[in-house]
C-alpha cells in the first residue's frame, strides 16, 4: 500500500505510474491536540493575516507581496525557520519589497512554537501557492483558529470540503476573502480534527 494525504496527491502519482489499487487515501498524520496549548480564544486573536510557506518559486510570495501592498489597513507577518526567507536570487528582490511594507513583520530562524503563537493570534492564514499535495500549513492555522484563504485547486478543495467561502481565483478576490475572514466570528478547526485519525486509517487499510 501506498498512503497519500489527498486525492490530488493520487492524481499525481497516476499520471506516471500504473498503481491506482495500491494507493489510498488516508490524509497526513497529524495531531491537533499538541496545538491545544497554543489556542486562544476568536475575540484575542489580532487583526492579522499569517503568511507561513516558504518562499519558493512555487508559493509565488510576489503574490503575497501585492496582497499586502493592497491592504496597509492589515498586518501581515511572514514566518520561517529557515535563517533567511530565501536563498534563491530570483527571488530575493521580492523579499526586500515585503520588507519595506509597513503592515509585514517577518520571522525568520523561529522555531515550531513561535510559529504556533503567531497563528494562534492570527485571524486569517493566506496561501499563494499554486501546488500543494497535503497543506500541513492549513491544517496546524485550522486547528489554531484560522480562518483559511487559498487558491482554489490542489488538497485545499478536499481539507476544505469545497466550500467556496474560503478559495479566489485571482488577487482580486483573495483581497475581498481576507476582509471577509477578518471579520467572521467563526473557527474551522474541524477540517484540521479530521486528520487526527489519519493513522487509524493507515492501520484498517494494512489489516
Amino acid at each position: 500500500k501506498i498512503f497519500v494525504g489527498s486525492e490530488y496527491h493520487k492524481k499525481l502519482f497516476m499520471r506516471s505510474r500504473d498503481m491506482e489499487a495500491r494507493i489510498v487515501v488516508t490524509g497526513n498524520p497529524f495531531k491537533s491536540s499538541e496545538l491545544a496549548p497554543y489556542r486562544i480564544p476568536i475575540e484575542a486573536k489580532k487583526r492579522q493575516v499569517i503568511f507561513p510557506n516558504r518562499w519558493d518559486k512555487e508559493k509565488r510570495p510576489a503574490e503575497f507581496v501585492y496582497i499586502a501592498k493592497n491592504m496597509p489597513d492589515v498586518h501581515f507577518v511572514v514566518t520561517t525557520s529557515r535563517r533567511a526567507l530565501t536563498n534563491d536570487p530570483k527571488l530575493k528582490w521580492v523579499a526586500e519589497e515585503a520588507r519595506k511594507l509597513p503592515n509585514v513583520t517577518i520571522y525568520e530562524g523561529i522555531s515550531k512554537a513561535q510559529y504556533y503563537r503567531l497563528a494562534a493570534e492570527s485571524k486569517v492564514y493566506l496561501s499563494t501557492s499554486i501546488d500543494e499535495t497535503f497543506g500541513y500549513c492549513l491544517v496546524e492555522t485550522l486547528a489554531l483558529g484560522c480562518y483559511p484563504v487559498v487558491r482554489c485547486g490542489f488538497s485545499y478543495c478536499e481539507i476544505l470540503a469545497n466550500n467556496p467561502r474560503f478559495f479566489y481565483n485571482n488577487l482580486k478576490e483573495a483581497i475581498e476573502r481576507i476582509y471577509e475572514g477578518l471579520e467572521c466570528r467563526e473557527t474551522f478547526e474541524h477540517f484540521a480534527t479530521y486528520y487526527d485519525e489519519s493513522i487509524t486509517r493507515m492501520i484498517a487499510a494494512m489489516r
